[in-house]
């Protein structure tokens, strides 16, 4: 930054700015936020080196890289150590069958590393400033689990995760402290999306239940603070459907019962956020693949949403 002409850097900033604008700068390595503003004290800082009626607050880059200053109409938040807000570290843990890994196929070989289902979906709307929240931040996410599958183009630490293709409820619950311990650090969100497999297996309804009350009962002993989000299962075109539609009658009693034991539990539609979905006729049927068990690349999101809109609800 050179002087106050209209030919320097600060003169152009005045330009785009007008007197009624607002602007994010990159400059040098730093990130200039610019507000209208008026009696800028001259004491050689940058924030000197523009016209007095622009106020300029300058934070490093790696310091906007952990949440600080984002501007708003009403001005620039105030500097700290940490950054201007610092984005809250959550740490996830997903558990489910292949429709968690993001399987596009009924078999392992439709089960691509590089597939990342519902979870890059979800973890990029947790890591984003929530949509009319414009005083919150997203959350600085990462993951835990034994398996570690998703796209290259997303950060490595979204991708853990304990879905897996053809596993039951029980096969899950069976390997819980397995997946606990890919970490030192307890989960603090608990996402759950299984039954499909046991409904294909014949298992009843009823069955499932207890199924899922036996996990539910062995994440509360192991990690009391955790928040679970429990989801109904997803719409499948196959003749098991009906154990599905039955089953899902019974999710939110589920929630109810463990709510009352003390655990941190809230109820995710997932089946309604798919409708008409897997087995849906005409162009609905996109939304899952020709063998209507597994999500497309536009179906996946419709279940990331429903996860996000009931966290961003209710994780405290």
């Amino acid at each position: 930054l050179r002087s106050r002409t209209r030919d320097s850097l600060p003169g152009l900033l005045i330009t785009m700015l007008g007197r009624h604008q607002l602007a994010v700068v990159i400059v040098a390595g730093f990130l200039v936020c610019g507000v209208t503003a008026t009696g800028v004290p001259s004491d050689g800082r940058v924030e000197d080196q523009v016209e007095d009626h622009v106020q300029v607050m300058v934070v490093p880059v790696e310091e906007r890289e952990r949440g600080a200053c984002d501007c708003t109409p009403s001005g620039c938040p105030t500097p700290t150590p940490s950054g201007c807000t610092a984005a809250r570290s959550v740490l996830w843990l997903p558990l489910g069958d292949s429709i968690t890994w993001g399987c596009n196929g009924p078999t392992i070989q439709d089960c691509h590393s590089d597939t990342g289902g519902y979870r890059v979906p979800l973890a990029l709307a947790l890591a984003q400033h929530p949509l009319g929240s414009p005083n919150a931040v997203g959350f600085n996410l990462s993951t835990m689990g034994t398996l570690e599958t998703g796209p290259p183009y997303v950060p490595r630490q979204w991708l853990s995760h304990e879905g897996h293709p053809g596993w039951q409820i029980n096969t899950v619950d069976g390997i819980l402290n397995k997946s606990l311990a890919t970490s030192t650090r307890p989960p603090d969100l608990i996402t759950i999306h299984l039954g499909t497999n046991d409904c294909n297996a014949g298992v009843a309804p009823s069955a499932m239940v207890a199924r899922m009350n036996s996990l539910l009962g062995h994440i509360l002993a192991a990690v009391p603070k955790a928040q679970v989000f429990l989801a109904d299962v997803i719409a499948t075109g196959n003749a098991w459907n009906t154990c599905i539609l039955a089953y899902n009658k019974l999710v939110a009693g589920v929630v109810e019962v463990w709510v009352g034991k003390g655990l941190s539990i809230h109820y995710v539609p997932v089946f309604a956020a798919m409708q008409p979905g897997c087995g849906g006729a005409d162009n609905a049927s996109d939304l899952c693949g020709g063998h209507q068990i597994h999500p497309t690349s536009a179906g996946y999101p419709r279940m990331a949403s429903a996860f996000a809109l009931s966290i961003l609800q209710h994780f405290k």
